[in-house]
Order: structure tokens, then C-alpha cells, then sequence
């Protein structure tokens, strides 16, 4: 590609979050996706996992999930993939899917104590609603207010005729709550 690009900074911030994790005694990983892997935000979150858990020589499961799947499609994938008896991390690399995962976790009658150590959370949230959530859940904050108004600027010195190359890069914000520790 070749031009102005405005976006976050995808990859090397789901790369650090799984290697902070490795980092904090997590033994399994789970991803879920909704496959959208062909635009460039979810290749590069997804290969940010990816590449964490090889260059830490560690195996990692990845779950597509056709777009409208519900709670208990998830909650089918988690009992038969999920082993309780070591730490799993489960990141969610699709914001919508982030509250399905989440809603499937409920199902398990001991969840708050799944979520408080042997089950790590996270995801993208682009709506603020994790830090509402019991636990509270760990998040991946995406500028998405400063990326519209950067692109927009953007858009404009194109309009006037100004010419730049590069991309401008925002760093997303990672928060640690309950969900992850």
C-alpha cells in the first residue's frame, strides 16, 4: 500500500499483551475471531497473537465464529477445548465477539473464580462496556475518536492538494483488570 493510512498500533500491542501474559504463568491459549482476517486490523491483531505465542514457543488454539453465532455455540467451543486445570488466556480478537465469549463464560456456575485466576479475558472493546462487567474485564482500548479526526485532517490536506506518505500510527490502550492478573 502505498499513500497516508491512519490506524492503531493492532499488532504490537496484541504481541505485547500475549507476551505480558506468557509473562504472568498463562500455559494455554485460546483466540477467538470472527475470521476477519482479510482486512488489515484483523491481520494484524491476529498475526500479533500468532507470532507471540511462536516466538515464546508456545501453542495457541484459534475459534472462528461465523458472525451472529450466540453464547452457547461459544460455550460449546469452551467445553470442549477449554482445560480448567491450567491458566488459560482467551483473546478475543473481534470486538462484537467479546461479549459472546464473555456471556459463555457466565455459563460455567464457578465463573467469577474462573475469571479471578485460572481464566484470563481479553479483548477489544471499542464501546467502554467491560470496565461495567463482574469482574471487571481486561481491555484493549482502541483511540477510535482520534483516528477519525486524524483521518479526517488527512482527508482534507488531500483535498487541498498536499501530498504525504506514511502512515500515522495511534497506540491503543491496554487495561488489566480482574479478568487478567
Amino acid at each position: 500500500y502505498r499513500g497516508r493510512c491512519v490506524k492503531s498500533n493492532h499488532y504490537e500491542c496484541v504481541y505485547q499483551v500475549i507476551t505480558e501474559c506468557i509473562g504472568k504463568g498463562y500455559e494455554d491459549f485460546m483466540m477467538f475471531s470472527d475470521d476477519f482476517s482479510t482486512s488489515s486490523t484483523g491481520f494484524e491483531s491476529m498475526q500479533g497473537y500468532k507470532d507471540a505465542l511462536q516466538d515464546a514457543v508456545r501453542d495457541g488454539g484459534t475459534f472462528y465464529m461465523a458472525e451472529g453465532r450466540r453464547s452457547g455455540d461459544v460455550y460449546e467451543v469452551l467445553s470442549q477445548n477449554l482445560n480448567l486445570e491450567r491458566r488459560t488466556l482467551i483473546y478475543v480478537a473481534d470486538p462484537p465477539l467479546y461479549q459472546v465469549v464473555y456471556q459463555a463464560l457466565r455459563r460455567y456456575p464457578d465463573y467469577m473464580e474462573l475469571l479471578k485466576g485460572r481464566v484470563g479475558l481479553i479483548g477489544f472493546d471499542c464501546d467502554g462496556w467491560t470496565r461495567m462487567t463482574t469482574p471487571p474485564l481486561a481491555a484493549i482500548i482502541t483511540p477510535a475518536y482520534q483516528e477519525g479526526v486524524k483521518a479526517a485532517e488527512e482527508l482534507m490536506d488531500i483535498l487541498d492538494g498536499k501530498k504525504a506518505e506514511g502512515d500515522v500510527v495511534f497506540k491503543n490502550i491496554v487495561k488489566y483488570r480482574e479478568s487478567v492478573n
